[in-house]
């Protein structure tokens, strides 16, 4: 009896320690993950909208663009993000985990007006696009949605803030 739960023991911790490594290829050189978030159609002073990208390599950063704002507004905010070479590769094992890097999605009717975010994961010199989240159904909108939320921890919540902050101030001048 001894034997077969010494046996047993030693199995289960190889087959443990076997699952801690490296369990997928190595990521590539050009992973990035770009994620897009707005509040849908809304009057100018109250629409927010935030874009961030990680990677490729240990970077990322986030711009906040309130309200319908050109490119150069002095109302656009972006935030150079730290982002260490071990988180990025904890990211590209979750993509590879949660199949993300895939044409076919379960998609229905895509709503318009409302929120709505995207993702794009580049990989191996192939862009994925997740497709919108309003066009999503079923597990998949489970999947992408919990991914979004994987990613937007990668934020810092000083980031955040800030973005917060500035969107009041916008609305406020507005």
């Amino acid at each position: 009896m001894r034997k077969i739960i010494k046996f047993l023991l030693v199995l289960t911790i190889m087959l443990g320690s076997a699952s801690c490594g490296p369990r997928f290829k190595k990521m590539p050189d050009d992973f990035s993950i770009c994620v897009s978030w707005n509040n849908g159609s809304l009057p100018p002073e109250f629409r927010n909208e935030y874009v961030f990208s990680i990677g490729p390599g240990p970077q990322g950063e986030f711009e906040h663009i309130p309200g319908y704002v050109d490119e150069g507004d002095p109302n656009r905010w972006v935030q150079a993000l730290d982002i260490s070479e071990s988180n990025l590769e904890y990211l590209y094992d979750f993509v590879i985990r949660k199949n993300l890097l895939r044409a076919k999605w379960d998609t229905g009717q895509q709503l318009i007006g409302g929120s709505d975010g995207r993702v794009i994961i580049t990989a191996d010199g192939e862009d994925y696009r997740l497709p919108r989240l309003s066009a999503l159904q079923g597990s998949d909108l489970s999947t992408v949605k919990g991914a979004m939320t994987i990613f937007r921890a990668f934020v810092p919540a000083k980031v955040w803030d800030e973005m917060e902050q500035r969107q009041v101030q916008y609305q406020a001048r507005n």
